[in-house]
């Protein structure tokens, strides 16, 4: 491992862990004084690459290659402790996937594992609100056709997605809160509060960030070790950590079949290329129902993606999402 080398710009400061990295920088910063572009998109891309630099330390520890030789048995030993079962629980029942200890009271999962529950519920507390307003009017002038439409359509809206008539759905709606519990074996942890990633051209890449009080019970076990998914290069060797239907600390191989990348109009900057920026994984490992939110590691043992879905009338069409997406939400999350 090279010496770290201090890269300077305006208000940033990067010890990078590798020369080769400075190098780069420095030849970025040159191209981008020496094109004199605006100075307002030169700030911004400097400024991009400092944070990204600037990620946890321990992330940057990743790229460290390894003295000898690591069998995947014993990577799975040393890793497994850092993916976690997380359950969501709502009035409509429970809803199943995976989730990557990225700190001692943080885990990352897939946003479509425990965001239905809340949202459900605020769709049936919506519906139930509206058929009491409607049932109290309706109870006070019995010809007020608005009021008796409305809760009709009410009851109907409800069946329609709950399966149930509106009063039935305020009964069970009261009795069962949205809730998230993240597991392992017989260790449990209570999730506290959930931060959504909107980071992306959509508003939504389905990464969630899930808090735990770690005050009198046992941490979690978080990922010592990361690697940029921009370094990933098709047909590497990669494995997923997860829990297919249920099952708890399953192991999966594969390759990385292809790398989905930024729009090349997206990575240019008064005619300077910048370096690939890539914004999907997809991979042979097998990815199932209950995976989703698991882990994507190398060969090495290092994190690369976050498991996310598969295409089911596919054959090996499985997707991840870079790890540094959830490492910049996780910045953007601690306090300042």
């Amino acid at each position: 491992m090279g010496a770290s080398v201090l890269f300077a710009w305006p208000g940033c400061h990067i010890a990078a862990p590798e020369a080769a990295v400075a190098t780069e920088l420095e030849k970025l910063s040159d191209l981008l004084t020496g094109k004199r572009t605006s100075m307002r998109k030169a700030s911004w891309v400097i400024s991009a690459v400092c944070f990204f630099a600037a990620l946890p330390t321990w992330s940057q520890q990743g790229h460290a290659a390894p003295t000898k030789a690591t069998s995947i048995a014993e990577l799975f030993q040393k890793l497994s402790p850092s993916v976690l079962v997380v359950e969501s629980f709502g009035f409509e029942g429970k809803i199943q996937g995976s989730a990557v200890a990225l700190g001692t009271n943080v885990a990352v999962t897939n946003c479509h594992v425990v965001t239905p529950p809340y949202r459900n519920s605020e769709i049936a507390a919506a519906i139930v609100e509206v058929a009491d307003e409607a049932a109290n009017a309706a109870s006070m002038d019995s010809s007020n056709r608005d009021a008796i439409d409305t809760l009709n359509a009410a009851n109907v809206l409800s069946q329609r997605l709950f399966g149930q008539t509106a009063p039935n759905l305020k009964i069970r709606s009261g009795d069962l809160k949205p809730s998230v519990e993240l597991r392992q074996g017989e260790k449990r942890w209570d999730v506290f509060n959930i931060v959504r990633s909107a980071i992306d051209e959509t508003g939504n890449s389905d990464l969630c960030l899930l808090f735990i009080v770690t005050q009198d019970i046992q941490p979690l076990h978080p990922i010592r070790r990361t690697r940029s998914a921009n370094t990933l290069q098709t047909g590497e060797r990669v494995f997923t950590i997860g829990a297919p239907k249920g099952l708890e600390l399953s192991l999966s191989e594969g390759i990385v079949s292809r790398l989905e990348t930024a729009p090349m109009s997206e990575r240019e900057l008064g005619g300077a290329r910048m370096p690939r920026m890539v914004t999907r994984i997809q991979t042979t490992a097998p990815i199932s129902p209950g995976s989703s939110g698991g882990a994507l590691f190398d060969r090495q043992g290092a994190l690369v993606g976050i498991t996310t879905s598969s295409v089911r009338d596919g054959q090996n069409l499985n997707f991840a999402l870079p790890v540094g997406d959830a490492l910049l939400l996780l910045n953007f999350s601690r306090p300042q």
